[in-house]
C-alpha cells in the first residue's frame, strides 16, 4: 500500500525508465480484490501497468480470465521468455501459449536475474514465436512494444485480445 501511494506521488521513481509504464508483480499467495481500482488510480498518474510473468503466478495461470477485466481497463501483459521454451515447467508453458494465443501478450522478456543460473536469454522464444505465429508478432512483442515502454510512447497496433469462454478454451 506504502509503494502504490508513493508511486502515485512520484511516478517516476518505480517506471520503466521515469516515463509510464509500471512494472506489476503479484504475490503467488493472494489478489487483492481491490486490483481494478488500484489499476485505475495509477492511471489518473500517468502510469500504464505491465503485469509480469502471470504464467507463472500461481492463481494467475489457473485463472488467466481474472486479467480480462485489468486489460479491458488498458492494463498489459509481460510473459516470460522462457516459459514459453519450458525453462519454468510444463504449467507455465501452457499458460504462457494460452496468453499468446488469445493476444493477451504484449511484452516478452527475459526475467534475467544472472549471466549463470537466470541468463538473459531471448532469442530461442523469439525462434519460437517467430515459428508459431509470425515474424511480425515476435518483433512486435520482443522489440517494437519493448522500445516503445523504455522510451515512454504508446504501444503500436496491437491485436485485438481474445475474450474466452473459460481458461480451457
Amino acid at each position: 500500500f506504502d509503494n502504490i501511494e508513493d508511486a502515485q506521488r512520484h511516478p517516476t521513481r518505480y517506471t520503466i525508465n521515469g516515463h509510464n509504464y509500471l512494472l506489476v508483480e503479484f504475490p503467488d499467495t493472494a489478489i487483492s480484490p481491490n486490483t481494478a481500482q488500484t489499476f485505475y488510480q495509477l492511471s489518473l498518474s500517468g502510469m500504464t501497468p505491465v503485469i509480469t510473468h502471470p504464467e507463472r503466478n500461481l492463481i494467475l495461470a489457473r485463472q488467466p480470465e481474472r486479467m480480462l477485466e485489468w486489460l479491458k481497463a488498458g492494463a498489459l501483459i509481460q510473459v516470460t521468455a522462457s516459459s514459453l521454451t519450458g525453462r519454468f515447467g510444463q504449467a507455465a508453458e501452457q499458460a504462457a501459449f494460452w496468453l499468446m494465443d488469445h493476444h493477451w501478450v504484449h511484452f516478452l522478456a527475459t526475467d534475467a536475474h544472472n549471466t549463470e543460473s537466470r541468463p538473459p536469454l531471448l532469442r530461442p522464444a523469439f525462434d519460437l514465436v517467430a515459428e508459431q505465429y509470425d515474424l511480425a508478432t515476435a518483433e512486435r512483442l520482443f522489440i517494437a512494444n519493448p522500445r516503445a515502454a523504455f522510451y515512454g510512447d504508446a504501444l503500436p497496433s496491437q491485436p485485438e485480445p481474445a475474450t474466452p469462454q473459460s481458461a480451457d478454451s
